[in-house]
């Protein structure tokens, strides 16, 4: 999914449990969730770029281009995410404004209702 015409990043930096208690920098990767369709495509990313681990725990360790109303406390995207992504720039600014100030919890559909009002 590419944001045509927009100069913008969303992406987090992934990697698994066992490699960070080892240590082991060299298999850690930047995610760039708009070329993610859903959360379902972006965990079967995560899950090749991990593909020498029989059954890996992902951990997200940092975020870039998300605001913090779409990352669970894990750093996991939230759902509403992949929609958000997917909008023009003016729109996704009205809905992290209203997350921020009006319902931080309103789905995404309720915030683009809000905005035709």
């Amino acid at each position: 999914m590419s944001i045509p015409h927009e100069n913008f990043t969303a992406a987090v930096y992934v990697t698994t449990h066992d490699k960070l208690e080892d240590r082991i920098f060299d298999s850690e990767y930047w995610v760039d969730l708009t070329l993610i369709e859903d959360e379902q495509e972006f965990i079967e990313t995560c899950l090749d770029l991990h593909s020498d681990e029989v059954d890996p725990c992902l951990i997200i360790n940092n975020s870039s281009g998300i605001p913090e109303e779409l990352l669970n406390p894990s750093g996991w995207p939230d759902e509403r995410i992949w929609w958000w992504l997917r909008l023009p720039k003016e729109q996704r600014e009205f809905a992290l404004q209203f997350w921020r100030n009006i319902n931080p919890e309103a789905s995404l559909e309720a915030v683009l209702r809000q905005l035709t009002q």
